[in-house]
């Protein structure tokens, strides 16, 4: 009804018409033609700093907390209606375990981040993977998380059993998530001092010079320590029918203690290897690829 009568008399017509309803639709009527409809614009609301939001997803595609896997692809639609696709990816935590862990790190870090709903709706829409099965993806963290569960298993009927498990959850959680947030290359704890822990003493070709010291201790790892030095004296102390269950404990015992340790010294490794294919990538140009041969991982615990 635009162009055709004045103001007035159209109001008669559409009562709680206003004079700026009108001139909108006579703007359209000029741009886009007598009723043609309208366009759907949709204009989405950031009501989250963009600088919290950065910190974020920084932190949850670093290797700490994510695994790339050698296929498939997941797809991104954005606001303008556009698909990316972006490779396949398995997060190694659940997402409420990965907004505490968050959490504790901006405290440690003095940053200042948003409401823990708001992390977990960001990490809905940023789907990825779940792992359901350890073994093939990663047979250290396989091994690793198994050996709790025997020494769990070990000490049930044990006196004392009760603490010592739940220091064996606390402990498994820590190697799990936490311990890759604190391996950097100026850590003052020497098990989290990539260089000083991945030097070999006894070649300089493999050895780095610091320009820390490391003074300071880890108190997660030797709360680890004593329990798994508790658990073999409680094992090594305990009555059994005979000999041979004596000894089936103690090798069941010492072999998780190896495979923790394993475990421990995987993740240190990983950190510092994704560091380098990250510095890798980004010295990548228009003539120069990428490529991972993940034969050791993958076919090896396969073939043997």
């Amino acid at each position: 009804m635009t162009g055709v009568s004045s103001y007035k008399e159209i109001s008669r017509y559409i009562p709680g018409l206003t004079q700026y309803r009108l001139s909108i639709s006579n703007l359209h009527r000029l741009q886009y033609g007598r009723a043609a409809p309208v366009p759907a614009r949709h204009a989405p609301r950031l009501k989250i700093d963009r600088k919290q939001l950065d910190h974020f997803l920084s932190f949850i595609t670093s290797p700490h907390l994510v695994q790339d896997m050698p296929f498939g692809e997941k797809t991104l639609k954005l606001s303008t209606a556009q698909i990316i696709n972006v490779p396949n990816v398995i997060r190694t935590m659940i997402p409420q375990r990965i907004a505490k862990q968050y959490i504790q790190y901006c405290s440690e870090s003095g940053f200042v981040p948003f409401s823990e709903r708001t992390m977990l709706r960001i990490l809905s829409e940023c789907s990825a993977s779940v792992r359901k099965s350890l073994q093939g993806l990663d047979y250290n963290i396989s091994e690793g998380a198994k050996a709790f569960d025997d020494l769990s298993k070990l000490i049930t009927e044990q006196a004392g059993a009760v603490e010592l498990q739940e220091a064996l959850k606390t402990g498994n959680l820590y190697l799990k998530g936490d311990f890759k947030v604190h391996v950097s290359d100026d850590s003052g704890v020497g098990t989290h001092c990539s260089v000083f822990a991945l030097s070999d003493t006894s070649d300089p070709d493999f050895r780095q010079q610091c320009n820390h010291d490391h003074n300071d201790r880890c108190l997660q790892w030797d709360a680890i320590s004593a329990t798994l030095a508790d658990i073999e004296k409680l094992v090594s102390e305990a009555t059994y029918l005979n000999d041979e269950d004596r000894d089936e404990a103690l090798y069941l015992c010492h072999t998780a203690q190896r495979a923790i340790q394993a475990w421990k010294c995987h993740q240190l490794r990983s950190v510092r290897q994704d560091q380098g294919r990250l510095d890798v990538l980004d010295l990548l140009d228009d003539d120069t690829v990428f490529i991972v041969n993940d034969w050791a991982m993958k076919f090896l615990p396969q073939m043997y």
